[in-house]
């Protein structure tokens, strides 16, 4: 028998606990367990011996405090570690690890999967570490960019909306929100009246898979995709919101001044622009295959229109194609600034 577990320890702060080793029950995490640790964190069932000056360099005022021994007195060690316990989900402390210990913040051939730069917003925003939750955000922007160009093409975004809409609130990060509530949108069988997500199962399967790094093995929480009642009133309206704008856009040509100036047509045989626009309209818009979408995906059915070749088909002149191009263009982002406005209230 190790004489260690039979002699008793004295601790900084005067009490005296056993050596012992991880109550029945208790996991080790071989990937952050140094032997030269001097710490260890205890969450949930899982148990990461580690460098408490590690912690403490992250800049977190949680570990700062957490590590007050007046404050905080340890009351219990495992060989010869203070153990400390704290709340939280033990993937979320496994991603923090990766991003101090391991190969997450400096990825060459794989980009992080959207599991493990969750679980790392979750982490450093509930423990408090800004450097890595700087660094998350990043991650997710690259991953979805904002630029209204790029906002309907993020079809893989779908897969996980509901989950960034539910990570967002939790970490106190609006960026990410009109995105993700945009691209419920496409989700034709989002079913507003289950807490649940329509998305990808618990297991979104492993890295080799998906081209990705998994910090470890992809688990989701239920309520990773549970969205509040008031986010589900959002969804409501943008759906709503979204069909209407479409509806009134494709019904009928646009009525745009330049369409009739007789100035700007007087040298076309066959009157002014607005008169073709309405002979070519219904077919190429109102009755096109795209237009199916234009509720679930408003932003992607006016980039249709725009592409149109209405020169050739419609005999619209080219400084009419211009100036309408340049008109839908603009309600492409008067839409995306009333999400913020009517829709999200933010």
């Amino acid at each position: 028998m190790d004489n260690r577990e039979s002699m008793p320890a004295r601790t900084s702060h005067g009490s005296t606990s056993s050596w012992r080793q991880l109550r029945p029950g208790q996991a080790r995490q071989e990937v952050f367990w140094f032997n030269d640790g001097n710490i260890i964190v205890r969450i949930e069932s899982r148990c990461f011996r580690v460098h408490r000056t590690v912690l403490r360099e992250t800049g977190s005022p949680y570990f700062a405090n957490l590590f007050n021994e007046v404050m905080h007195p340890p009351n219990e060690m495992v060989d010869g570690c203070c153990v400390y316990d704290i709340e939280g989900r033990g993937c979320d402390f496994a991603a923090l690890l990766d991003g101090l210990y391991g190969q997450l913040t400096c990825l060459v051939e794989q980009e992080p999967s959207f599991f493990t730069l969750a679980c790392l917003l979750r982490a450093s925003h509930r423990w408090q570490v800004p450097k890595l939750r700087a660094w998350a955000i990043q991650a997710l922007t690259r991953r979805w960019p904002p630029s209204l160009d790029q906002v309907h093409k993020q079809v893989d975004l779908s897969e996980h909306a509901t989950r960034l809409i539910v990570l967002s609130r939790e970490c106190e990060e609006k960026s990410f929100l009109k995105r993700a509530f945009y691209r419920l949108l496409s989700l034709e069988d989002f079913d507003l009246g289950h807490k649940g997500s329509t998305e990808a199962g618990t297991n979104a399967g492993d890295a080799s898979t998906r081209g990705e790094y998994d910090h470890e093995k992809v688990q989701w929480a239920p309520a990773d995709s549970e969205l509040a009642r008031e986010d589900i009133l959002h969804v409501v309206r943008l759906q709503r919101y979204a069909a209407m704008f479409w509806t009134l856009l494709a019904r009928k040509p646009p009525s745009y001044d330049f369409l009739s100036d007789r100035e700007r047509h007087s040298g076309w045989w066959s009157g002014p622009c607005s008169v073709r626009l309405d002979a070519v309209w219904h077919k190429q818009v109102t009755e096109a295959g795209f237009s199916i979408q234009g509720g679930r995906d408003p932003l992607g059915c006016l980039d249709n229109l725009r592409d149109i070749p209405w020169g050739t088909l419609g005999k619209i002149c080219e400084a009419c194609v211009t100036d309408c191009r340049a008109n839908w263009k603009r309600q492409q982002e008067a839409f995306w600034k009333i999400i913020d406005r009517e829709i999200l209230d933010t």
